[in-house]
């Protein structure tokens, strides 16, 4: 739990997360002057920041690629009401294209190792949240891999394809399930008194989470013959940021040695506003 370093300057981050090459963090950055949010690069041996995305509406929600040469995330400009998913190469070679009109901003959680799927949660008509795929060949249309008879939200494919991480309330109380991929097996519980938020280890043998104390815990799987956990253990004390849904405020190294964590600074920054008195008089001239 010791604290290796710090990115300047503070500001209101979300989504962090890590490429699969580990050289760069791409994070949702809100533009104090307009309020919105956009898309920045953080280099991580350099220590240096840049923006990845500059447009008046929200861009957010960053996916890696595979390969680390691309990033898929969701943006509202064609539409308030609705985003599409857009890619856009990190180099900054290329203009950006159009994934998708279907994934609503902030539902869309991770892209498989093998490049062929995206996995995103949709709202039903009772609130609560399914967990569907989308495939990048073929005709690509999404299709339901988990109902929505209990809120599934942040899923995450393992590193071999094999299995799904997701946080589900199907006892009333949030916790960390896995299921197999692409057919849904027996639900496998992985937490012990809630969780939220799962990452997995780049190995596939193990997974993180946070207690409902917002602690990161880590639980060792196996896969083979049938799919195993341990017990889940605590890792170390940190406040990290807050328990948004679907906001993950960390993300971890492939290896699972480092964590990359939101903790907030103690400063408060806002964006001012006027107040305008009798206004109705204004109107009236």
């Amino acid at each position: 739990g010791k604290q290796l370093g710090a990115f300047d300057p503070p500001g209101d981050y979300r989504r962090p997360c890590i490429s699969p090459d580990g050289k760069t963090i791409a994070i949702d950055l809100r533009d104090q002057q307009t309020g919105t949010f956009d898309i920045w690069l953080f280099d991580v041996a350099r220590g240096v920041r840049s923006r990845f995305t500059a447009n008046p509406a929200e861009d957010t929600a960053p996916v890696w690629s595979p390969d680390s040469r691309r990033i898929i995330y969701s943006s509202d400009r064609a539409n308030p009401s609705g985003s599409r998913l857009y890619q856009k190469n990190v180099s900054g070679t290329g203009s950006e294209e159009e994934v998708s009109q279907i994934i609503t901003a902030g539902n869309l959680t991770d892209w498989s190792k093998d490049g062929q799927y995206l996995l995103f949660g949709k709202q039903n008509q009772n609130g609560n949240f399914d967990l569907r795929v989308l495939p990048l060949f073929g005709d690509m249309q999404p299709r339901l891999f988990l109902d929505a008879e209990f809120n599934r939200r942040s899923g995450r494919f393992s590193p071999d394809g094999k299995w799904i991480a997701y946080a589900s309330n199907d006892t009333g109380t949030v916790e960390i399930y896995v299921q197999s991929f692409p057919t849904p097996g027996k639900q496998v519980q992985i937490s012990k008194g809630g969780g939220r938020m799962p990452v997995w280890r780049g190995d596939g043998k193990e997974l993180f989470y946070l207690s409902p104390d917002r602690k990161p815990m880590a639980v060792m799987v196996s896969d083979g013959e049938s799919f195993t956990v341990g017990e889940p253990k605590p890792l170390f004390a940190a406040d990290i940021g807050s328990n948004r849904v679907d906001e993950h405020p960390y993300d971890v190294s492939a290896d699972g040695q480092r964590f990359l964590i939101l903790r907030p600074t103690g400063e408060i920054v806002s964006t001012p506003f006027t107040v305008v008195l009798n206004w109705m008089a204004e109107v009236k001239k």
